[in-house]
């Protein structure tokens, strides 16, 4: 694998859903944040949301982009991990070669 890039976001204070499946849930905003690596850069545009409970998680993300320079995203498999911080999470992905 090959590191291509990670995200650190910006969250808000966590909003209490409720009772879901008899599991407690809740949603935290994003605030917005920046992409940096290797290979992208770039801004988080706030929107969407974490999930406070886990301190870290392991993810297969698929990113839709638009022809030009940032195609790539479409046509690599990705693995990714995320830490959960006072401020914010850590999000790093790695390209399977």
């Amino acid at each position: 694998m090959e590191f291509a890039f990670e995200a650190l976001v910006a969250v808000a204070a966590p909003i209490e859903v409720g009772l879901v499946h008899g599991n407690g849930r809740r949603i935290i905003p994003i605030t917005g944040g920046v992409v940096s690596g290797p290979r992208l850069r770039g801004v988080v545009v706030p929107g969407g949301a974490v999930d406070p409970a886990l301190v870290y998680f392991r993810t297969t993300p698929v990113f839709e982009a638009p022809a030009g320079p940032h195609e790539w995203l479409t046509r690599h498999v990705f693995v990714g991990s995320a830490e959960r911080h006072p401020d914010g999470v850590r999000l790093r992905f790695f390209a399977v070669m």
